[in-house]
């Protein structure tokens, strides 16, 4: 009986901890969003870093397989994390406050996920509208030329995303683990 106690306070422990992880935001010096660590997108944690650049100076090459996700349904979803989880507070109205754009009625972040002819790069962006003249929405296919330069633009930047490492799950299911281990010996 004690086994299955100790299981389900275990158990208990390790879902309150994966459920208070949020992202956190990365801001530089200057007070600007530069990214977030630990991102829900779909269930999986990502990193996002807003960089500003010409496609292929950003991805190194502007395809399908250079892009963190490839298909619309999952950089949509990218776009709503950024929205739900990282464009909050005083970033969510200040888009001067993103790296890559200025004060404005709006910021697009640009998640692509597919280059749709030679020239053109799909995206799915989140829409950071200032919420006076603009509210804040996921822009599906969202186009940009392929040579264009978002460091030209007050209000375009890239999202580059990566996998983040997930150290404290693997830590919390080592430590039920021993639990278990330690409790199977105490009963036997």
């Amino acid at each position: 009986m004690k086994g299955i106690k100790a299981f389900i306070v275990t158990a208990a422990l390790t879902v309150a901890a994966l459920s208070a992880h949020a992202a956190v935001l990365q801001i530089n010096s200057s007070g600007i969003l530069t990214g977030a660590t630990g991102v829900n997108v779909g269930g999986a944690l990502y990193d996002v870093t807003f960089v500003d650049g010409t496609c292929v100076g950003v991805f190194g090459v502007c395809d399908v397989a250079h892009f963190d996700f490839s298909s619309k349904p999952v950089a949509v979803a990218a776009a709503e994390a950024l929205l739900d989880q990282v464009f909050i507070n005083q970033f969510d109205t200040n888009t001067g406050l993103t790296y890559g754009c200025v004060p404005s009625l709006f910021c697009d972040v640009m998640t692509p996920y597919l280059v749709s002819d030679p020239n053109t790069v799909m995206s799915a962006a989140a829409f950071n509208g200032n919420e006076v003249d603009y509210f804040d929405e996921v822009l599906g296919e969202n186009t940009l030329f392929i040579g264009a330069d978002t460091s030209q633009s007050n209000v375009r930047v890239w999202a580059v995303w990566s996998a983040a490492p997930e150290p404290g799950t693997l830590a919390l299911l080592g430590l039920g683990l021993a639990g278990l281990a330690s409790v199977r010996r105490r009963t036997k």
